[in-house]
């Protein structure tokens, strides 16, 4: 408050006997801190401290997923693709590369099931604003038109921009319905989306036969975020699977997983981290620990606020 307008509220506050200490207790601003800074922009929050408390005042729990067995593997496809390095030079490659690498992490976790599970890119989205700021420094749209053609030289460029995304999950998708049943060495089934869509990859009859294909409509969806798509996929998977392992660097995915835990009949592991950190967290425990009602009330609380000193 300037000096002021604390001047007018005092003199008020004496004439009309208003609490003063009560009514300086509530925000007086435009717009709401937990929301937006003094002059209406987005307040910018480190969403990973909240994963960070959680995960200390549960007891730090973490579980080595690679003992169980029969577990299915849900996959943030950006991510994936995001943290891989390598040079390419066509995109045919590229998928290629990709599928070997989906491969070895279905070996590594003992999952024949793996979920392959990407964003949307819709032209209007509340989104949008945030994406043109992230690509400020330029754009580069590629129509990919076959796998023999050459991947561009400026790879981060290219996945700045939504359409050249949306262009290579749909690539992807199609490549792998028309490649051979022997690359799917450890993997029985793979659900891979491209769009609304969701298609279950699985060995045709011979390996080198041309691997199974069908659409799966209980998974076609609108979800414009893979995060929300991912809580889809593991619900769909714990029908079949012991255990249900979600692979995603974001903390969002994590909330929305502790949510439904209650829903979800089987234990749902969270897989994040690089490196040293590199963890695997039973999200059961944390749900355990918060109860049903926090777990719940959570998503709406982290989408609302960065504050996390409101859950210690």
């Amino acid at each position: 408050l300037n000096r002021n307008l604390f001047a007018r509220l005092l003199v008020i506050a004496k004439s009309r006997q208003i609490d003063l200490k009560g009514l300086l207790s509530y925000s007086l601003g435009t717009y709401p801190l937990s929301l937006s800074t003094i002059t209406g922009g987005l307040v910018k929050t480190a969403k990973s401290k909240l994963a960070e408390v959680l995960e200390n005042e549960s007891g730090n729990p973490e579980v080595n997923v690679c003992t169980f067995n029969n577990n299915a593997l849900i996959v943030d496809a950006m991510a994936v693709i995001q943290s891989m390095k390598g040079n390419w030079k066509t995109f045919g490659e590229f998928a290629d590369v990709l599928l070997n690498i989906l491969d070895a992490l279905s070996q590594k976790y003992n999952s024949e099931r793996l979920d392959f599970v990407a964003d949307r890119y819709p032209v209007v989205s509340i989104k949008t604003a945030e994406r043109q700021r992230r690509a400020e420094k330029g754009i580069q749209k590629v129509h990919i038109f076959g796998k023999n053609q050459n991947v561009p030289k400026q790879w981060k460029k290219f996945l700045s921009c939504g359409k050249n995304k949306e262009s290579l999950i749909s690539f992807l998708c199609d490549h792998w319905r028309s490649c051979n049943s022997s690359q799917l060495c450890f993997i029985s089934t793979m659900y891979v989306t491209a769009g609304e869509r969701c298609y279950v990859l699985y060995p045709g009859d011979s390996p080198n036969g041309i691997v199974k294909s069908n659409e799966v409509s209980l998974l076609r969806s609108n979800h414009e975020e893979a995060d929300t798509r991912l809580l889809l996929h593991a619900n769909h998977a714990a029908a079949t699977c012991d255990k249900v392992i979600i692979n995603s660097p974001d903390t969002d995915v994590l909330i929305l997983a502790i949510a439904m835990q209650h829903q979800i009949q089987k234990e749902i592991f969270f897989q994040t981290g690089t490196g040293n950190r590199c963890r695997c967290i039973p999200v059961a425990i944390i749900s355990q620990y918060l109860g049903v009602d926090v777990s719940r009330c959570l998503p709406g609380f982290h989408a609302f606020t960065g504050n996390v000193n409101v859950i210690c």
